[in-house]
Protein backbone atom coordinates (compact mmCIF):
# COMPACT_ATOMS: atom_id res chain seq x y z
CA UNK A 1 0.00 0.00 0.00
CA UNK A 2 3.01 2.71 0.40
CA UNK A 3 4.81 1.27 -2.43
CA UNK A 4 1.26 1.92 -4.12
CA UNK A 5 0.95 5.81 -2.67
CA UNK A 6 4.65 6.68 -2.85
CA UNK A 7 5.14 5.79 -7.12
CA UNK A 8 1.60 6.68 -8.37
CA UNK A 9 0.80 9.92 -6.55
CA UNK A 10 4.41 11.07 -5.45
CA UNK A 11 6.32 9.70 -8.28
CA UNK A 12 8.86 8.80 -5.64
CA UNK A 13 10.93 6.17 -7.40
CA UNK A 14 13.62 5.70 -4.80
CA UNK A 15 10.56 4.52 -1.76
CA UNK A 16 9.11 2.19 -4.13
CA UNK A 17 12.14 0.35 -4.25
CA UNK A 18 13.03 0.30 -0.71
CA UNK A 19 9.81 -0.83 -0.05
CA UNK A 20 10.44 -3.25 -3.03
CA UNK A 21 13.47 -4.56 -1.34
CA UNK A 22 11.48 -4.66 1.97
CA UNK A 23 9.08 -6.87 0.38
CA UNK A 24 11.13 -9.16 -1.03
CA UNK A 25 12.85 -9.40 2.69
CA UNK A 26 10.04 -10.26 4.44
CA UNK A 27 9.11 -13.03 1.95
CA UNK A 28 12.63 -14.60 2.30
CA UNK A 29 12.50 -14.76 5.85
CA UNK A 30 8.96 -16.37 5.61
CA UNK A 31 10.57 -18.94 3.38
CA UNK A 32 12.84 -19.75 5.61
CA UNK A 33 10.53 -19.46 8.30
CA UNK A 34 8.17 -21.95 6.32
CA UNK A 35 11.05 -24.69 6.05
CA UNK A 36 11.81 -24.21 9.64
CA UNK A 37 8.25 -25.44 10.49
CA UNK A 38 8.29 -27.91 8.34
CA UNK A 39 10.95 -30.14 9.84
CA UNK A 40 9.59 -29.19 13.12
CA UNK A 41 5.89 -30.26 12.30
CA UNK A 42 7.63 -33.21 10.64
CA UNK A 43 9.92 -34.49 13.77
CA UNK A 44 6.93 -33.50 16.56
CA UNK A 45 4.05 -35.36 14.23
CA UNK A 46 6.28 -38.66 13.44
CA UNK A 47 6.71 -38.43 17.49
CA UNK A 48 3.64 -38.56 18.33
CA UNK A 49 2.97 -41.18 15.72
CA UNK A 50 5.73 -43.43 17.38
CA UNK A 51 4.17 -43.07 20.59
CA UNK A 52 0.77 -43.48 19.41
CA UNK A 53 1.86 -47.12 17.71
CA UNK A 54 3.92 -48.16 20.05
CA UNK A 55 1.46 -47.44 23.14
CA UNK A 56 -1.00 -49.08 21.23
CA UNK A 57 1.32 -51.98 20.17
CA UNK A 58 1.90 -52.19 23.92
CA UNK A 59 -1.63 -52.67 24.44
CA UNK A 60 -2.45 -54.77 22.22
CA UNK A 61 -0.07 -56.77 23.97
CA UNK A 62 -1.84 -57.42 27.10
CA UNK A 63 -5.25 -58.33 25.49
CA UNK A 64 -6.24 -62.02 26.86
CA UNK A 65 -7.36 -63.84 24.69
CA UNK A 66 -11.34 -63.61 25.09
CA UNK A 67 -10.58 -60.19 23.55
CA UNK A 68 -8.80 -61.86 20.06
CA UNK A 69 -11.60 -64.87 20.08
CA UNK A 70 -13.94 -62.46 19.45
CA UNK A 71 -11.54 -60.13 17.16
CA UNK A 72 -11.24 -59.67 13.25
CA UNK A 73 -7.21 -59.59 12.67
CA UNK A 74 -7.43 -57.47 10.07
CA UNK A 75 -9.84 -54.84 11.62
CA UNK A 76 -6.92 -54.78 14.22
CA UNK A 77 -4.44 -54.04 11.70
CA UNK A 78 -6.85 -51.66 10.10
CA UNK A 79 -6.92 -49.48 13.49
CA UNK A 80 -3.33 -49.95 14.00
CA UNK A 81 -2.08 -48.69 10.14
CA UNK A 82 -4.78 -46.80 8.49
CA UNK A 83 -6.90 -45.35 11.45
CA UNK A 84 -2.70 -44.08 12.65
CA UNK A 85 -1.96 -42.98 9.17
CA UNK A 86 -4.52 -40.88 9.33
CA UNK A 87 -4.06 -39.01 12.22
CA UNK A 88 -0.46 -39.06 10.89
CA UNK A 89 -1.06 -36.86 7.95
CA UNK A 90 -2.97 -34.19 10.33
CA UNK A 91 -0.04 -34.17 12.45
CA UNK A 92 3.10 -34.37 10.17
CA UNK A 93 0.87 -31.94 7.77
CA UNK A 94 -2.16 -29.81 8.97
CA UNK A 95 -2.19 -29.32 12.46
CA UNK A 96 0.96 -26.97 13.33
CA UNK A 97 0.37 -25.10 9.81
CA UNK A 98 -3.87 -24.44 11.00
CA UNK A 99 -2.37 -23.34 14.32
CA UNK A 100 -0.31 -20.53 12.14
CA UNK A 101 -2.66 -19.93 9.58
CA UNK A 102 -5.24 -18.88 12.74
CA UNK A 103 -2.93 -16.50 13.49
CA UNK A 104 -2.54 -15.14 10.55
CA UNK A 105 -6.23 -15.01 9.97
CA UNK A 106 -6.22 -13.34 13.22
CA UNK A 107 -3.43 -10.58 12.25
CA UNK A 108 -5.02 -10.00 9.01
CA UNK A 109 -8.69 -9.15 10.78
CA UNK A 110 -6.88 -6.91 12.94
CA UNK A 111 -5.13 -4.69 10.20
CA UNK A 112 -8.26 -4.69 8.56
CA UNK A 113 -10.05 -3.31 11.49
CA UNK A 114 -7.40 -0.80 12.56
CA UNK A 115 -7.23 0.72 8.52
CA UNK A 116 -11.12 1.20 8.56
CA UNK A 117 -13.91 -0.47 10.51
CA UNK A 118 -16.70 0.24 8.13
CA UNK A 119 -14.87 -1.77 5.69
CA UNK A 120 -13.92 -4.44 7.79
CA UNK A 121 -17.14 -4.64 9.02
CA UNK A 122 -18.31 -5.00 5.38
CA UNK A 123 -16.07 -7.69 4.52
CA UNK A 124 -16.62 -9.98 7.08
CA UNK A 125 -20.95 -9.75 6.29
CA UNK A 126 -20.54 -12.80 4.39
CA UNK A 127 -18.51 -15.38 7.22
CA UNK A 128 -21.51 -15.63 9.67
CA UNK A 129 -23.50 -17.14 6.82
CA UNK A 130 -19.75 -20.10 6.45
CA UNK A 131 -20.08 -20.47 9.96
CA UNK A 132 -23.60 -21.78 10.12
CA UNK A 133 -22.82 -24.20 7.14
CA UNK A 134 -19.88 -25.46 8.63
CA UNK A 135 -22.08 -26.17 11.67
CA UNK A 136 -24.14 -28.00 9.94
CA UNK A 137 -21.63 -29.64 7.40
CA UNK A 138 -19.37 -31.05 11.00
CA UNK A 139 -21.64 -33.11 11.93
CA UNK A 140 -22.92 -35.12 8.85
CA UNK A 141 -19.31 -35.46 8.09
CA UNK A 142 -18.29 -37.13 11.51
CA UNK A 143 -20.61 -39.86 10.25
CA UNK A 144 -19.68 -40.10 6.95
CA UNK A 145 -15.80 -40.56 7.95
CA UNK A 146 -16.83 -43.23 10.78
CA UNK A 147 -18.22 -44.91 7.75
CA UNK A 148 -15.12 -44.73 5.58
CA UNK A 149 -13.05 -46.21 8.31
CA UNK A 150 -15.16 -48.69 9.04
CA UNK A 151 -15.45 -49.71 5.74
CA UNK A 152 -11.86 -50.41 4.96
CA UNK A 153 -11.60 -52.25 8.31
CA UNK A 154 -14.23 -54.76 6.97
CA UNK A 155 -11.79 -54.53 3.51
CA UNK A 156 -8.72 -55.73 5.97
CA UNK A 157 -10.15 -57.89 7.55
CA UNK A 158 -12.03 -60.12 4.80
CA UNK A 159 -8.83 -59.43 2.78
CA UNK A 160 -6.58 -61.07 5.56
CA UNK A 161 -8.54 -63.80 6.12
CA UNK A 162 -9.05 -64.32 2.89
CA UNK A 163 -5.39 -64.46 2.42
CA UNK A 164 -4.91 -66.47 5.61
CA UNK A 165 -6.99 -69.43 4.82
CA UNK A 166 -6.20 -69.63 0.52
CA UNK A 167 -5.45 -72.72 1.17
CA UNK A 168 -8.85 -73.74 2.72
CA UNK A 169 -10.12 -71.44 -0.36
CA UNK A 170 -8.96 -73.62 -3.14
CA UNK A 171 -9.32 -76.96 -1.58
CA UNK A 172 -13.19 -75.68 -2.40
CA UNK A 173 -12.49 -73.86 -5.01
CA UNK A 174 -14.47 -70.85 -3.28
CA UNK A 175 -12.65 -68.33 -5.33
CA UNK A 176 -15.35 -67.12 -7.36
CA UNK A 177 -17.68 -66.86 -4.41
CA UNK A 178 -15.38 -65.18 -2.48
CA UNK A 179 -14.54 -62.76 -5.06
CA UNK A 180 -18.39 -62.12 -5.19
CA UNK A 181 -18.37 -61.54 -1.40
CA UNK A 182 -15.27 -58.99 -1.69
CA UNK A 183 -16.50 -56.79 -4.83
CA UNK A 184 -19.65 -56.73 -2.72
CA UNK A 185 -17.54 -55.40 0.45
CA UNK A 186 -15.39 -53.44 -1.70
CA UNK A 187 -18.08 -51.97 -3.14
CA UNK A 188 -19.56 -50.39 -0.04
CA UNK A 189 -16.00 -48.80 0.92
CA UNK A 190 -16.21 -47.18 -2.34
CA UNK A 191 -19.49 -45.58 -1.37
CA UNK A 192 -18.60 -44.66 1.98
CA UNK A 193 -15.70 -42.98 0.48
CA UNK A 194 -17.76 -41.31 -2.55
CA UNK A 195 -20.36 -40.33 0.51
CA UNK A 196 -17.26 -38.24 2.02
CA UNK A 197 -16.06 -37.15 -0.72
CA UNK A 198 -19.57 -35.27 -1.56
CA UNK A 199 -19.51 -33.76 1.92
CA UNK A 200 -15.85 -32.83 1.66
CA UNK A 201 -16.69 -31.16 -1.90
CA UNK A 202 -19.35 -29.02 0.37
CA UNK A 203 -17.00 -26.40 1.95
CA UNK A 204 -14.70 -25.09 -0.69
CA UNK A 205 -17.51 -23.85 -3.07
CA UNK A 206 -18.90 -22.34 0.15
CA UNK A 207 -15.41 -20.58 0.94
CA UNK A 208 -14.78 -19.16 -2.95
CA UNK A 209 -18.54 -18.15 -2.80
CA UNK A 210 -17.91 -16.19 0.31
CA UNK A 211 -14.59 -14.94 -0.27
CA UNK A 212 -15.58 -13.74 -3.64
CA UNK A 213 -18.72 -11.90 -1.85
CA UNK A 214 -16.58 -10.29 0.77
CA UNK A 215 -14.00 -8.82 -2.50
CA UNK A 216 -16.66 -7.72 -3.81
CA UNK A 217 -18.16 -5.75 -1.39
CA UNK A 218 -14.79 -4.30 -0.80
CA UNK A 219 -14.11 -3.09 -3.89
CA UNK A 220 -17.62 -1.41 -4.83
CA UNK A 221 -17.46 0.38 -0.65
CA UNK A 222 -13.33 1.10 -0.81
CA UNK A 223 -13.94 2.14 -4.60
CA UNK A 224 -16.41 4.45 -3.09
CA UNK A 225 -14.63 5.54 -0.05
CA UNK A 226 -11.76 6.14 -2.26
CA UNK A 227 -13.47 8.72 -4.41
CA UNK A 228 -14.87 10.66 -1.28
CA UNK A 229 -11.36 11.42 -0.25
CA UNK A 230 -11.72 8.98 3.07
CA UNK A 231 -8.83 6.66 1.84
CA UNK A 232 -6.08 6.75 -0.63
CA UNK A 233 -5.96 4.30 -3.80
CA UNK A 234 -2.23 2.23 -1.57
CA UNK A 235 -4.67 1.76 1.66
CA UNK A 236 -7.28 0.25 -0.85
CA UNK A 237 -4.92 -1.72 -2.69
CA UNK A 238 -3.52 -3.18 1.22
CA UNK A 239 -6.73 -3.91 2.63
CA UNK A 240 -7.34 -5.68 -0.62
CA UNK A 241 -4.17 -7.37 -0.15
CA UNK A 242 -4.81 -8.03 3.57
CA UNK A 243 -8.74 -9.65 2.73
CA UNK A 244 -7.41 -12.03 0.27
CA UNK A 245 -4.40 -12.64 3.16
CA UNK A 246 -7.41 -13.75 5.01
CA UNK A 247 -9.18 -16.27 2.32
CA UNK A 248 -5.88 -17.87 1.99
CA UNK A 249 -5.69 -19.25 5.41
CA UNK A 250 -9.59 -19.38 5.68
CA UNK A 251 -9.46 -22.08 2.59
CA UNK A 252 -6.26 -23.91 4.15
CA UNK A 253 -8.47 -24.05 7.75
CA UNK A 254 -11.41 -25.44 5.90
CA UNK A 255 -9.73 -27.94 4.06
CA UNK A 256 -7.71 -29.12 7.72
CA UNK A 257 -10.91 -28.95 9.31
CA UNK A 258 -11.88 -31.78 6.71
CA UNK A 259 -8.64 -33.58 7.13
CA UNK A 260 -9.37 -33.14 11.02
CA UNK A 261 -12.74 -34.81 11.01
CA UNK A 262 -11.10 -37.38 8.87
CA UNK A 263 -8.96 -38.04 11.33
CA UNK A 264 -11.02 -37.54 14.65
CA UNK A 265 -13.14 -40.41 12.79
CA UNK A 266 -10.23 -42.98 13.41
CA UNK A 267 -8.87 -41.42 17.22
CA UNK A 268 -12.45 -42.37 18.08
CA UNK A 269 -11.65 -46.26 16.74
CA UNK A 270 -8.19 -46.22 18.06
CA UNK A 271 -9.40 -44.92 21.51
CA UNK A 272 -11.78 -47.54 21.68
CA UNK A 273 -9.08 -49.91 20.87
CA UNK A 274 -6.90 -48.60 23.75
CA UNK A 275 -10.10 -48.32 26.24
CA UNK A 276 -10.44 -52.21 26.17
CA UNK A 277 -9.60 -53.90 29.55
CA UNK A 278 -8.67 -57.52 29.57
CA UNK A 279 -10.47 -59.88 31.25
CA UNK A 280 -7.20 -61.44 32.53
CA UNK A 281 -5.53 -58.96 34.61
CA UNK A 282 -3.25 -58.92 37.77
CA UNK A 283 -4.69 -58.39 41.13
CA UNK A 284 -2.64 -55.18 43.20
CA UNK A 285 -0.13 -56.72 44.89
CA UNK A 286 0.10 -59.75 42.90
CA UNK A 287 4.02 -61.68 43.49
CA UNK A 288 5.87 -63.32 40.48
CA UNK A 289 4.84 -66.97 40.81
CA UNK A 290 7.82 -69.56 41.98
CA UNK A 291 7.26 -73.18 39.88
CA UNK A 292 9.63 -75.18 42.04
CA UNK A 293 7.57 -78.84 41.73
CA UNK A 294 4.96 -78.55 39.27
CA UNK A 295 2.08 -79.64 40.74
CA UNK A 296 -1.27 -78.44 39.80
CA UNK A 297 -4.93 -78.25 41.59
CA UNK A 298 -8.02 -77.58 40.51
CA UNK A 299 -10.45 -77.12 43.01
CA UNK A 300 -14.42 -77.18 41.77
CA UNK A 301 -13.21 -75.03 38.68
CA UNK A 302 -15.64 -73.82 36.47
CA UNK A 303 -14.96 -71.64 32.99
CA UNK A 304 -17.47 -69.94 30.96
CA UNK A 305 -16.66 -68.17 28.06
CA UNK A 306 -20.37 -66.16 27.66
CA UNK A 307 -22.09 -65.65 30.75
CA UNK A 308 -24.58 -68.66 31.56
CA UNK A 309 -23.11 -71.07 29.43
CA UNK A 310 -20.36 -73.74 31.29
CA UNK A 311 -17.66 -74.76 29.12
CA UNK A 312 -16.05 -76.74 32.17
CA UNK A 313 -17.78 -77.30 35.39
CA UNK A 314 -17.28 -78.53 39.01
CA UNK A 315 -13.55 -79.64 38.04
CA UNK A 316 -11.37 -81.45 40.78
CA UNK A 317 -7.93 -82.67 39.46
CA UNK A 318 -4.47 -82.77 40.90
CA UNK A 319 -1.64 -83.55 38.71
CA UNK A 320 1.98 -84.47 40.75
CA UNK A 321 5.06 -83.43 39.85
CA UNK A 322 6.53 -85.82 37.36
CA UNK A 323 3.16 -87.63 36.24
CA UNK A 324 1.85 -87.14 32.64
CA UNK A 325 -1.43 -86.96 32.17
CA UNK A 326 -3.58 -87.39 28.99
CA UNK A 327 -7.05 -85.88 28.68
CA UNK A 328 -8.77 -87.83 26.11
CA UNK A 329 -12.72 -86.84 24.90
CA UNK A 330 -14.94 -85.77 22.00
CA UNK A 331 -14.56 -82.61 19.99
CA UNK A 332 -16.11 -79.68 22.21
CA UNK A 333 -15.23 -81.62 25.69
CA UNK A 334 -12.85 -78.62 27.01
CA UNK A 335 -9.71 -80.42 26.52
CA UNK A 336 -7.90 -77.34 25.27
CA UNK A 337 -9.68 -75.40 27.61
CA UNK A 338 -8.42 -76.78 29.92
CA UNK A 339 -5.23 -76.34 29.33
CA UNK A 340 -5.96 -72.96 28.61
CA UNK A 341 -6.82 -72.31 31.87
CA UNK A 342 -3.21 -73.80 33.49
CA UNK A 343 -1.29 -71.13 30.78
CA UNK A 344 -3.85 -68.59 32.23
CA UNK A 345 -5.15 -67.43 29.06
CA UNK A 346 -8.67 -67.14 30.80
CA UNK A 347 -9.15 -66.86 34.17
CA UNK A 348 -11.77 -69.58 35.98
CA UNK A 349 -15.39 -68.41 36.65
CA UNK A 350 -15.52 -70.34 39.56
CA UNK A 351 -13.42 -72.41 42.51
CA UNK A 352 -9.44 -72.01 42.01
CA UNK A 353 -6.83 -73.59 40.39
CA UNK A 354 -3.59 -73.54 41.75
CA UNK A 355 0.35 -74.16 40.86
CA UNK A 356 2.65 -75.27 43.66
CA UNK A 357 -0.21 -74.24 46.10
CA UNK A 358 -0.45 -70.45 44.49
CA UNK A 359 -3.66 -69.91 43.20
CA UNK A 360 -3.13 -68.57 39.59
CA UNK A 361 -5.34 -65.50 39.97
CA UNK A 362 -2.96 -63.87 42.74
CA UNK A 363 0.25 -64.40 41.24
CA UNK A 364 2.11 -62.08 38.03
CA UNK A 365 0.70 -63.46 34.58
CA UNK A 366 3.52 -62.58 32.84
CA UNK A 367 5.68 -65.00 35.63
CA UNK A 368 4.04 -67.55 34.63
CA UNK A 369 5.28 -69.04 31.18
CA UNK A 370 8.86 -68.77 32.80
CA UNK A 371 8.08 -71.86 34.37
CA UNK A 372 5.72 -73.57 31.71
CA UNK A 373 6.56 -74.99 28.04
CA UNK A 374 3.21 -75.43 25.40
CA UNK A 375 3.38 -77.38 21.81
CA UNK A 376 0.11 -76.25 20.42
CA UNK A 377 -1.10 -78.60 17.49
CA UNK A 378 -0.72 -76.29 15.16
CA UNK A 379 2.71 -74.43 16.03
CA UNK A 380 3.32 -70.77 14.95
CA UNK A 381 6.71 -70.00 13.64
CA UNK A 382 7.42 -66.44 13.09
CA UNK A 383 9.38 -65.11 10.05
CA UNK A 384 12.93 -65.40 11.46
CA UNK A 385 15.83 -68.15 11.37
CA UNK A 386 15.10 -71.37 12.52
CA UNK A 387 17.71 -70.94 15.35
CA UNK A 388 15.39 -67.84 16.63
CA UNK A 389 11.93 -69.27 16.64
CA UNK A 390 13.75 -72.55 18.77
CA UNK A 391 15.34 -69.34 21.64
CA UNK A 392 11.72 -67.78 21.83
CA UNK A 393 11.26 -69.05 24.99
CA UNK A 394 14.61 -68.89 26.39
CA UNK A 395 16.67 -66.00 24.51
CA UNK A 396 19.65 -66.66 26.62
CA UNK A 397 20.17 -69.65 25.84
CA UNK A 398 23.46 -70.97 23.85
CA UNK A 399 23.91 -72.14 20.57
CA UNK A 400 25.11 -75.92 22.39
CA UNK A 401 21.78 -75.77 23.71
CA UNK A 402 20.09 -74.89 20.96
CA UNK A 403 21.41 -77.96 19.00
CA UNK A 404 20.93 -80.45 22.34
CA UNK A 405 17.39 -79.44 22.42
CA UNK A 406 16.71 -80.16 18.92
CA UNK A 407 18.53 -83.52 18.87
CA UNK A 408 16.38 -84.47 22.20
CA UNK A 409 13.03 -84.13 19.98
CA UNK A 410 14.38 -85.53 16.73
CA UNK A 411 14.85 -82.21 15.00
CA UNK A 412 18.55 -81.91 14.56
CA UNK A 413 18.90 -84.28 10.91
CA UNK A 414 16.41 -82.70 9.17
CA UNK A 415 17.90 -79.00 10.49
CA UNK A 416 21.09 -79.76 8.83
CA UNK A 417 19.50 -80.78 5.87
CA UNK A 418 18.24 -77.26 5.17
CA UNK A 419 20.48 -74.60 3.28
CA UNK A 420 21.75 -72.52 6.28
CA UNK A 421 21.09 -75.15 8.99
CA UNK A 422 19.78 -73.20 12.17
CA UNK A 423 20.19 -69.97 10.60
CA UNK A 424 17.79 -70.79 7.99
CA UNK A 425 15.49 -68.15 7.47
CA UNK A 426 11.76 -69.46 7.74
CA UNK A 427 9.12 -67.86 5.67
CA UNK A 428 5.73 -66.49 7.24
CA UNK A 429 4.23 -68.99 9.75
CA UNK A 430 6.93 -71.66 8.71
CA UNK A 431 5.72 -72.13 5.66
CA UNK A 432 8.88 -73.86 3.76
CA UNK A 433 8.62 -76.24 6.74
CA UNK A 434 6.20 -79.42 6.63
CA UNK A 435 3.90 -79.49 9.19
CA UNK A 436 5.58 -82.42 10.90
CA UNK A 437 8.55 -80.19 10.84
CA UNK A 438 6.77 -77.17 12.42
CA UNK A 439 5.89 -79.34 15.32
CA UNK A 440 9.22 -80.61 15.94
CA UNK A 441 10.60 -77.32 16.07
CA UNK A 442 7.87 -76.00 18.37
CA UNK A 443 8.68 -79.04 20.51
CA UNK A 444 12.37 -78.04 20.61
CA UNK A 445 11.17 -74.69 21.29
CA UNK A 446 9.57 -76.10 24.70
CA UNK A 447 11.97 -78.28 26.04
CA UNK A 448 14.80 -75.46 25.65
CA UNK A 449 13.07 -73.76 27.66
CA UNK A 450 13.15 -76.89 30.56
CA UNK A 451 9.78 -75.75 32.02
CA UNK A 452 8.48 -77.39 35.30
CA UNK A 453 4.91 -77.93 33.30
CA UNK A 454 4.90 -79.31 29.54
CA UNK A 455 1.50 -78.68 27.96
CA UNK A 456 1.14 -80.61 24.17
CA UNK A 457 -2.00 -79.40 23.27
CA UNK A 458 -3.21 -82.30 20.57
CA UNK A 459 0.42 -82.11 19.29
Amino acid sequence: GHAFDAYIALGDWNGLIIYSVIFIAVAIVGAIGNRVQMLEMARIGQGLILILRTELFRHLQTLSMSFWDRSQIGRIMSRVTNDVNQIQEVMTQGLVGTISQLFILVAMIIMMFRMDLILALGAMAPIPILLMVVAVWQSRARDAFIWVRTAIAVVNGTLNENLSGARTVQSYRRETVNMRDFDQINEDHLNANIAAARLSGIMMPVVEIQSALSLAIIIVLGGWRVQSGEMSPGELVAFFLYAQRIFEPLRMIIMQYTELQRAMAGGVRIFELMDTRSDVVDEPGSLPIAISKGRIDFEKVALEYLPGVRVLDNIDVSIRPGETVALVGSTGAGKTSFVNLIARMYDVTEGSLKIDGQDLREVQQTTIAQGMGVVLQDPFLFSASLKENILFGRPDATDEEVRRAAETVGAHDFIMTLPNGYETVLEERGENLSLGQRQLVSFARAVLADPMILILDEA
